[in-house]
């Protein structure tokens, strides 16, 4: 998630790691990225539906949205 710690997130994503995460497969997810992954998804940069995947690699075009939505939130 260096991603999001670029893009000053840090802090909020480590302040959520105990947030309870909206998605079926929630226990699958690293307990130090649980945080990251509740930003990600709050702030759209990441989406799912009811399961996340943690271990499925993103496609082109998953990357390529999380890309411009981490350009918007940077240029705000």
């Amino acid at each position: 998630m260096a991603s999001l710690r670029a893009a000053g997130l840090r802090a909020q994503a480590e302040s959520q790691s105990n947030t309870p995460l909206a998605v079926l497969d929630a226990l699958s997810i690293p307990t130090a990225l649980r945080g990251y992954v509740s930003v990600a998804l709050s702030k759209g940069i990441l989406s799912s539906g009811s399961y996340f995947y943690p271990q499925k690699a993103l496609t082109r075009g998953e990357l390529a949205h999380a890309m411009a939505v981490l350009q918007n939130l940077a240029t705000q």
